[in-house]
């Protein structure tokens, strides 16, 4: 065997013994060093944005100072401003308009070949009233803006402001809430735009920018030729030259002088979602926080929404916009609940003042996370629907129609036969607690199917007895909606769902009286003689409860755009129906 007669000779247990001891070390310092240059770049970045937050706000306090300076100096201004904000108030009340009368059966309809989704309200008053009440409980003492804050129904997180003072919030955004603290945060953002009146100013500021931005290139021409032409004269060889000198002289002083006026008078663009959004964002830290709300549970909701859109990107079309904006209000609530508010969150918490959640809250959740869980699963938004129905199945156990689409959910996706049990054991209860109103016959025909692929004979059985409960159950159901004819209101399964929480489990309305001659049609009390369509063409507890008078949002319309934006109107316009001029024409 040759031997190794180098000063340094180092064999191949010697390499292996030095990496393995060194490995870790440089493995250690390199993953130091990595962690350390993640950090910098995590602050650098938070500078930049810190940096950004200050540039744009003051841009828009300059502007704003510039078009308030306009507004009270310029009469011709004043108008301009007046009336941009009348046509804006006027085209929100008709949005408004459309929003309190849409049916919920009207969200998704189809015009031609075009399927629209339309905007509405939640169809259960007691979460809008809890909604309403947490909302004007927000509102400082101060503000001389009156507001209402409703729910809307669609599973995308969504919350926009009016210039009318309405403010909407979605079910799918409140259902991704863990706790009132939470929803106080989201309702205290939006009730910024209405105290620091974001829309009149946005009208406002914008007409400036453009005076602003006219009055600035003016400056810059005259600076631009003043200087300029002072510029050429220092350039050597300006004075006593021939033609083409002078020439060239004129042009350098031409360039220089546009140079020049640019610097001296720059034009001014404002960002303004940003500037408004980051107003909004610290008004309703620091508005909760006066209210006695935790706000150490904003950071967790940007958590669970970063978490949700990650899952499902169409969440982030409404509230969550650009995803590094979120990241952005995140470390910026951090850093104010940090710094800036930490000695009154301190002294909150100590006196045990704060707010996290309620019972109303839990209450409350369990309904509309089940309702906006059953709009996420038509929409196929199958995640959201899946947390929603859990949800709510873990705050009512009690409850049949949460404890059914949960149950469809789990059928839906079930990708063992565990999921699959589950889901059987969901619809189950459905049936059981559903035994006394027979309202979801379906429950019967989903667990039947899954029944079937058992292929065991006891199941076999169960599937049979199932199948025949379907047709009976949902022979029922038909019968009971021909026999009510459209008598019954439209959220009658939220009404039933108030008589549970009060312990009335098995009240069901009577049949009303005077069946008509023809066709099975109902002719109803106090409706001049209308009729109600046939079994054959009814819904279950389909109602024409909302009608809009014909010419109603015409009228209406013509009395606002006539009118001072948002003013009350007495009585009937135009042959509108009286009693719609007061659900439009709210002063918010």
């Amino acid at each position: 065997m040759a031997k190794c007669t180098h000063t340094l000779c180092v064999t191949p247990l010697c390499l292996v013994f030095l990496f393995l001891f060194f490995a870790p070390v440089a493995s250690a310092q390199l993953g130091g060093s990595k962690h350390k240059g993640d950090q910098d770049k995590q602050e650098e970045l938070q500078q930049k944005n810190s940096r950004l937050r200050e540039k744009e706000a003051k841009k828009y306090a300059d502007l704003t100072e510039f078009a308030q300076d306009e507004y009270a100096g310029d009469p011709d201004f004043h108008d301009r401003v007046d009336q941009a904000f009348q046509d804006l108030q006027s085209e929100q009340s008709m949005e408004a308009f459309d929003i309190n009368t849409t049916d919920t059966e009207q969200i998704v309809v189809k015009e031609g070949d075009v399927i629209k989704i339309r905007r509405a309200l939640y169809d259960n008053p007691r979460v809008q009233d809890y909604v309403n009440r947490v909302g004007q409980g927000l509102v400082p003492s101060d503000s001389q803006k009156l507001c209402a804050f409703k729910i809307i129904q669609s599973p995308v997180p969504i919350a926009y402001t009016l210039s009318t003072g309405t403010i909407y919030v979605s079910t799918g955004l409140i259902s991704l809430t863990d706790n009132e603290a939470q929803l106080a945060y989201i309702l205290s953002h939006e009730l910024a735009h209405v105290y620091f009146d974001h829309w009149k100013v946005k009208v406002m500021d914008a007409l400036a920018e453009q005076e602003y931005n006219r009055r600035q290139e003016r400056k810059s021409a005259i600076y631009g030729a003043i200087l300029g032409g002072a510029a050429g004269a220092f350039v050597p060889g300006a004075r006593g030259g021939n033609a083409e000198t002078i020439a060239a002289v004129g042009a350098v002083g031409a360039v220089s002088g546009a140079a020049i006026g640019a610097a001296f008078a720059r034009r001014i663009d404002v960002d303004w979602d940003f500037v408004q959004e980051n107003a909004a964002d610290d008004f309703a830290l620091k508005n909760s926080l006066d209210k006695n709300y935790d706000i150490q549970e904003v950071p967790k909701l940007y958590q669970v929404m970063t978490n949700a859109v990650t899952v499902d990107q169409r969440i982030g079309l409404g509230f969550l916009g650009n995803k590094k904006r979120i990241k952005d209000r995140t470390d910026y609530a951090l850093k104010l609940i940090g710094t800036t508010l930490k000695p009154d969150y301190e002294k909150k918490l100590s006196a045990s003042e704060l707010i996290g959640t309620s019972p109303d809250y839990q209450l409350m959740m369990a309904e509309l996370k089940r309702d906006n869980g059953i709009m996420a699963l038509y929409f196929d938004m199958f995640d959201m629907a899946h947390k929603n129905l859990r949800q709510a199945v873990s705050l009512r156990t009690d409850d049949a129609r949460a404890r059914y689409y949960y149950g469809q959910v789990l059928k839906l996706v079930a990708r063992t036969s565990a999921d699959r049990d589950l889901a059987n054991t969901e619809l189950a209860s459905a049936i059981k607690l559903d035994a006394n109103r027979h309202f979801i016959p379906e429950a019967q025909l989903q667990r039947a199917l899954l029944l079937i692929d058992k292929g065991d004979s006891a199941s076999q059985q169960e599937a049979i007895q199932a199948l025949k409960d379907y047709v009976m159950t949902y022979q029922d159901a038909r019968v009971d909606t021909w026999r009510y004819g459209g008598s019954l209101p439209p959220n009658m399964e939220i009404l039933y769902d108030y008589l549970r929480l009060l312990g009335e489990t098995r009240w069901k309305p009577g049949y009303p009286q005077g069946l008509g001659s023809g066709g099975g049609m109902l002719l109803m009390a106090g409706r001049g003689g209308g009729a109600v369509p046939s079994p054959s063409s009814a819904t279950k507890f389909d109602s024409s409860a909302k009608v809009r008078p014909v010419g109603a949002r015409q009228a209406i319309g013509n009395a606002v755009s006539a009118g001072a934006g948002m003013t009350r109107t007495g009585g009937a316009v135009n042959g509108a129906a009286t009693t719609v001029a007061p659900v439009v024409n709210k002063q918010y």
